[in-house]
Parts: structure tokens; C-alpha cells; sequence
């Protein structure tokens, strides 16, 4: 069986490759990725000694695909996945690497007669229905009020049936267009496919930033000694989002590629629910014990543009159809963190 994956350089891609790599002897591998984000490079080396086939490839230009075989699986996992992007700065960039790359996979896949598997975000929901679910401040952080009354709404968290109209971001507006797509090439032409809408994810090997990689940055800012802000929100650190360890995503991706039948068609939110949901105060507890370091966190009142103040994921659907749950804690996807940081100290000065 021959696996391509797409953004194979990047922190998703790469460790999927190598998780697959590791588990599998009767894969053939093939990476591609348009090595745009700093520090994708990094891992080019690391996917050569793994005797992985890579391609340097930009998704928007469609006629590169043709150097590649045909695959009978594609995990489509490239993106640019700030949520500030287009936003604070041009969209068509955006729009290119997401939509019109994903445009090319799709077609790709179709010559290629390859199942999909398709990387999406909880932020195709929209940004002012996320915002206008009833919290109210208990300890730091805000929860949803009980009692809701809203459709896809719960104590567990937000499920697939959360209303979809709306503004959502350039980011979130990429992601749901490749999924109504990706409805079509299943109708018109055959795709078979399945969706995952991916919350936080994190785990060693993470280089992250203040627009992306929440968790890496935020336990890198205390382990460097250097200053944070809370943004938005009163600027108290109260907002909430729930995290998602790269293993379990690999778990995940593992039981689909052996249960695809069951899951084709299918979208499933997927995160690490309301247990491994966090908010940035109490993230800042976690890197203070696990740092030792207390760093100056400044304050920003103003909200953000497109941020939202909680979301944790409902994992429902996806764990009665494959018994798949999340394993590790919050607080494990830091101490990995912590341990990589320490072992690589190079890397993060680099980036």
C-alpha cells in the first residue's frame, strides 16, 4: 500500500510519517510539503534517514503533483493553520495553500482512485455562534453555562451538529470549503474520504508561536524566561480551549486507515475534551510547576480578531464509531514538551 502525506515537513505531517514508519513494514511512505513555514526544513534530514520518499512540492501548482505515483491513501494534513492568517495580512496566500492546494489533492486523488483522509479545524464554527453560547467565570476560566438549550452544545462540549452559517475566519472559511467539496467529488466522482475537525494539538517536536502552537509557545516563553501576554477577554487569561497529544492524533489516523469503510463520508470532531481542556491562566500554573519559572504576563483588554472565548471538543461521535478516546493529559503533552526543550536546545534557538 502506497501513503502520501501532505505538509510531511511540517509538526503533524512529520510525526505521522514516522509513527506510520514505525508501526507499518508493508507501507510505501511518500512526503510532500512547500517547506513555506521556518523550521519544516529541519525535518527534511530526518525524513531521508528514514528512508522516506519526499518531494518538494507546492500544492498550489498542480502540474508539480505529476512526478508523484499513484497512492491508495492520502492523508492531507498541509495547511496554513493560523487562525490570524488573512486577517492581519493579505488572504490569497491563504486561500492558495488551503483551498487551491486542497483543490489539486482532491483532483489528485481522484485520478489516482486514493481514499482521503482530510485534516479540517473546529473553527469552521462560527466565530459569533461560539461567542454567544451562555459562560459565566468560574475559578480561571470560563464554562459553559448549564442548561444551554443550544443545538450541538453540551457539558461534553461542541458537537458535529453545531450550527454552521456564519462568519469564521479566512482560516475556518478554507477548511469548510475543501470539506462542502470534498461532498461533491464524493457525489460526482467517486472520493471516498473522511473528515477530521482537529482542535489543539500539540507534543514534542512543536515549534510554536503566539498565532499557532499555543501550547509549545506558551511553555517555551516560561522556559526561556521570556514575556507573555494575555490578549483579549478583559485580558485576564480566562479563555478556554481543550488540547490533543500528536500520538493520539497518529491513533487516530492508525484506526481509520485499518477501519475506513466504517468512517467513509463520515466528519468527527476530534480534541482532547473537556479533561484535557485548559484556559491560559491555568496553562500558566502548569508551566510554572513543571518550568519552575514565573515570567511577567502582560495584559491586553482588546479582544483578539477571530478569537473566541471557550471551545472544548465533544468526542461523541468519533469514540462510539472507532472506541477511540484521548490518552494522554494536558499536563503530559507539556512534560513532553519540556523534555524535548531540554534535548534540543539548538532547534529552539534557531527558531
Amino acid at each position: 500500500m502506497r501513503v502520501l502525506v501532505t505538509g510531511a515537513a511540517g509538526f503533524v505531517g512529520f510525526n505521522i510519517l514516522s509513527y506510520l514508519k514505525h508501526n507499518y513494514n508493508d507501507i510505501h511512505l511518500v512526503g510532500i510539503d512547500n517547506l513555506r513555514r521556518r523550521g519544516s526544513e529541519l525535518n527534511v534530514s530526518k525524513i531521508a534517514r528514514m528512508r522516506i520518499d519526499f518531494h518538494h512540492i507546492d500544492l498550489k501548482n498542480k502540474d508539480e503533483l505529476n512526478v508523484l505515483q499513484n497512492s491508495d491513501i492520502i492523508i492531507h494534513c498541509a495547511s496554513d493553520s493560523s487562525v490570524l492568517s488573512g486577517i492581519s495580512d493579505s488572504s490569497s496566500l491563504l486561500l492558495g495553500n488551503n483551498l487551491i492546494g486542497s483543490i489539486n489533492i482532491f483532483e489528485h486523488a481522484v485520478k489516482c482512485d486514493a481514499k482521503l483522509i482530510f485534516f479540517s479545524t473546529n473553527r469552521v464554527y462560527p466565530n459569533h455562534l461560539l461567542s454567544n453560547i451562555n459562560y459565566e467565570i468560574i475559578n480561571n476560566r470560563f464554562e459553559f453555562k448549564l442548561n444551554q438549550n443550544i443545538l450541538g452544545v453540551s457539558n461534553r462540549g461542541i458537537s458535529e451538529d453545531f450550527p454552521l452559517h456564519g462568519s469564521r475566519t479566512f482560516y475556518g472559511a478554507s477548511k469548510i470549503c475543501g470539506e462542502n467539496l470534498l461532498e461533491e467529488y464524493a457525489q460526482y466522482r467517486g472520493l471516498q474520504y473522511v473528515t477530521n475537525r482537529f482542535g489543539v494539538i500539540s507534543g514534542k517536536g512543536q515549534l510554536g508561536v503566539g498565532s499557532q502552537g499555543i501550547i509549545s509557545f506558551w511553555l517555551k516563553q516560561h522556559f526561556l524566561s521570556k514575556e507573555l501576554k494575555y490578549i483579549g477577554y478583559g485580558g485576564e487569561g480566562l479563555q478556554v480551549r481543550d488540547a490533543l497529544h500528536i500520538q493520539d492524533v497518529c491513533h487516530l489516523i492508525d484506526l481509520q486507515l485499518n477501519n475506513f469503510n466504517k468512517v467513509d463520508g463520515k466528519t468527527f470532531n476530534v480534541g482532547g475534551g473537556y479533561e484535557n481542556s485548559f484556559s491560559l491562566k491555568e496553562l500558566t500554573i502548569l508551566c510554572q510547576n513543571i518550568t519552575g519559572k514565573h515570567i511577567q504576563i502582560g495584559n491586553v483588554k482588546d479582544d483578539r480578531p477571530g478569537d473566541i472565548p471557550i471551545y472544548f471538543t465533544d468526542n461523541s461521535k468519533i469514540c462510539s464509531e472507532l472506541n477511540w478516546q484521548p490518552k494522554f493529559t494536558v499536563t503530559d503533552i507539556l512534560e513532553d514538551i519540556n523534555q524535548w526543550y531540554k534535548m534540543e536546545m539548538d532547534t529552539i534557538n534557531y527558531f
